[in-house]
C-alpha cells in the first residue's frame, strides 16, 4: 500500500516535473542557439587572412564562442536554478 502510494504520487507530480525540466532545457536551447548564429559573424570578423594563418584562426575563434557560450550555459544553470529536480517529486 505504501508502495502504491508512492508511485501515485510520483504519476501526480511527473507532469510538473516534465515541465520544469523543459523549461530549463529550452534556455540551454537558446543559449546553444547563439553559436549557431554567431559562427558566421566571427569568421567574418577575420578579415582578409593568409591561407598559412587561415586554420589557425578559425580554430582559435570558433574555441572563443564556444567557450562563451559554454560559460552562459553554466551561468544559466547558476542563475536560474529550478532546484533539485527530484526534489519536486
Amino acid at each position: 500500500a505504501e508502495q502504491d502510494d508512492a508511485q501515485e504520487q510520483l504519476r501526480n507530480r511527473w507532469p510538473l516535473l516534465q515541465s520544469v525540466i523543459t523549461e530549463h532545457e529550452a534556455g540551454h536551447h537558446a543559449i546553444y542557439h547563439q553559436l549557431v548564429t554567431l559562427i558566421p559573424q566571427v569568421l567574418e570578423n577575420l578579415g582578409e587572412t593568409p591561407c598559412g594563418e587561415l586554420d589557425r584562426k578559425v580554430q582559435a575563434a570558433i574555441a572563443a564562442v564556444v567557450d562563451n557560450v559554454r560559460e552562459s550555459s553554466r551561468d544559466y544553470d547558476s542563475q536560474h536554478d529550478s532546484g533539485d529536480y527530484l526534489a519536486q517529486l
